[in-house]
């Protein structure tokens, strides 16, 4: 009986033991075709980066445009059309210098105008001053339209005001950003007591967008239409749209005798002050 039970436990070990080789076949065969399975992809994406049996997709790149191009443009495109330079000498012995130098686009496309620099030579061709960083008046000009780049500052080294000659650099691309323009209206000049002459008027935002810091900017033309001067102003408060608010500027910068009975016409802008173009 004892016998018959060993038997019969031997059997059921040995079938536990078949059940268990079975089992630990079948997961290793799995694993195996699951590996060759995963080999055989690799292999045929490797097989497919090598295939030259078809020809691959090109992607050109554009050709280089002048028009888009952000290099700093030349004369074709723009033509300096005024320039002076003008010294005095004012009640305490200072002498002060007004540079002016108008631009006019002269070409196609809209072009953008960033701070300028300037030297100053006197009759002898000696350097007598250089800036840079000079303000433009606008800073978006169309095709056919004219912007003037002005400063007004002192001459350390000079004691008395001499004929100099002024030699413009201007920096000047293609503009990128839209010319926003803002109507000017009503605008008067009067009497300064200290500046020699004011100007008030109007500024419309005739844009659908509320527009904040908005420059003013009123050149001055003399009977023979010679620029005087620059008036400006930088509007803080946002302006609605379809909004008109008034605005009022003195011409603390300009040359002595400049007043409203030398203007014989003007010409005014209003543009978003950080109408600014990144290079």
């Amino acid at each position: 009986m004892k016998k018959k039970i060993l038997n019969i436990a031997l059997i059921i070990l040995v079938i536990i033991t078949f059940m268990i080789i079975a089992v630990a076949s079948s997961d290793s065969s799995s694993e195996k075709a699951n590996r060759v399975e995963s080999d055989n992809n690799v292999n045929q994406t490797a097989d497919n980066d090598n295939d030259t049996s078809t020809e691959p997709e090109i992607i050109e790149e554009p050709e280089a445009n002048d028009d888009e191009s952000d290099e700093a443009l030349e004369g074709s495109h723009y033509s300096i059309t005024y320039k002076s330079a003008t010294t005095w000498k004012n009640s305490i012995g200072t002498v002060w210098v007004q540079v002016m130098f108008e631009i006019t686009n002269v070409g196609t496309t809209e072009l953008y105008l960033s701070s300028g620099a300037y030297d100053i030579e006197d009759a002898d061709g000696k350097l007598v001053k250089s800036s840079r960083m000079v303000s433009v008046y606008p800073t978006v000009l169309s095709p056919g339209e004219s912007a003037m780049y002005h400063e007004t500052t002192t001459i350390s080294d000079l004691d008395e005001a001499i004929d100099v000659v002024i030699l413009p650099r201007p920096d000047i691309r293609r503009a990128r950003i839209d010319n926003v323009r803002l109507d000017v209206t009503e605008v008067e000049f009067s009497e300064d007591t200290f500046s020699g002459i004011r100007a008030r008027g109007r500024v419309t935002n005739t844009t659908d967008e509320e527009q904040t810091s908005v420059t003013v900017a009123i050149i001055l033309y003399d009977s023979n239409d010679n620029p005087l001067g620059v008036l400006s102003t930088t509007l803080m408060e946002d302006i609605a749209p379809d909004e008109r608010i008034g605005f009022e500027t003195s011409g603390f910068t300009l040359p002595d005798g400049v007043t409203p009975d030398t203007v014989a016409r003007y010409v005014a802008f209003a543009y978003p002050w950080l109408q600014f173009q990144w290079r």
